[in-house]
């Protein structure tokens, strides 16, 4: 599982932006995005619905929560149920 700092590097260089395209984009400074990267701080409620949007990911899986198609079990993904 990663930390939400280094997943949210790892989203932004997948997407190709810096740092300051993030944050006009999401509408927050790019003071903010820093401090995000750096584990400084998480974004608010806000702030975490426009990052889930922008990079076309669950809110959960920017907060570290996997997604049940994440859970597998010798190799297995895991059905809902289980």
């Amino acid at each position: 599982m990663f930390m939400f700092a280094s997943l949210l590097k790892q989203l932004r260089a997948k997407k190709g932006v810096s740092q300051l395209e993030l944050a006009k984009a999401i509408g927050v400074s790019n003071g903010n995005v820093g401090d995000w990267e750096r584990g400084r701080s998480k974004p608010g409620y806000d702030a975490l619905i426009a990052l889930s949007r922008f990079f076309e990911v669950s809110a959960g899986r920017l907060l570290e929560s996997p997604e049940v198609s994440d859970l597998v079990c010798a190799g297995v993904p895991l059905s809902e149920a289980e």
